[in-house]
């Protein structure tokens, strides 16, 4: 008897210890799985993330030196998904008498944030065409007195390919957009609803 219950705990130790070695395996190869995910996840986002930063740049120095009021305002593009662009500006930059944000800069900022995001959109999609305001309306809820943000994104969901084949059939496609002037913590000071028209280019005389 007591030789068959040494037996039959050896055996169930021997068991226990396979077990556990078959859970660690598990755990192992769940990991190595996991690894292999973010190292690929982490090539895929790094290049398309440092082309955006490009994209951005890029528009930025555009509206720098093409709209030299964007430099005096001091206008940052600071993100873009497709769908919505975020920029900033600084309170100094555009500051009234009363040491809250301009009314005007705010709009200009609002009009020139959304202006981007249908930009960034286009040149994305390799469409030639020129986007102009077309009319707005600006409710100010209550004065900003710290660094300004601007949120921009599109009313509804637009198809960019088919925007292309309407500009390339020398028609144009009109957009509108909503955009909020918020501070730091997102709290929300302007809101704005922008109309643009994006229309084939012509050739200048």
């Amino acid at each position: 008897m007591c030789l068959l219950s040494q037996k039959s705990v050896s055996h169930g130790f021997l068991f226990v210890i396979v077990q556990l070695f078959y859970a660690l395996k598990q755990i192992l190869s769940t990991v190595l799985i996991m690894v292999v995910l973010i190292r690929c996840n982490l090539t895929i986002i790094q290049p398309k993330y440092r082309y955006i930063n490009h994209m951005l740049k890029q528009l930025q120095d555009f509206l720098h030196q093409e709209i030299p009021l964007t430099k005096d305002m001091n206008i940052e593009l600071i993100n873009f998904d497709g769908l919505s662009l975020q920029a900033k500006a600084p309170l100094k930059n555009n500051i009234n008498d009363k040491g809250s944000v301009f009314g005007g800069s705010s709009s200009a900022l609002m009009i020139i944030a959304a202006w981007s995001l249908i930009k960034l959109n286009c040149q994305d999609n390799d469409i030639q065409a020129d986007i102009v305001i077309h009319k707005n309306e600006t409710i100010w809820q209550k004065a900003l007195y710290g660094e300004i943000f601007i949120n921009a994104r599109f009313k509804k969901e637009y198809d960019f390919e088919q925007v292309k084949v309407l500009i390339d059939s020398k028609r144009h496609k009109r957009i509108t957009c909503l955009i909020e002037l918020v501070d730091v913590g997102e709290n929300i000071y302007s809101t704005m609803v922008a109309k643009y028209v994006i229309i084939p280019k012509t050739n200048k005389v």
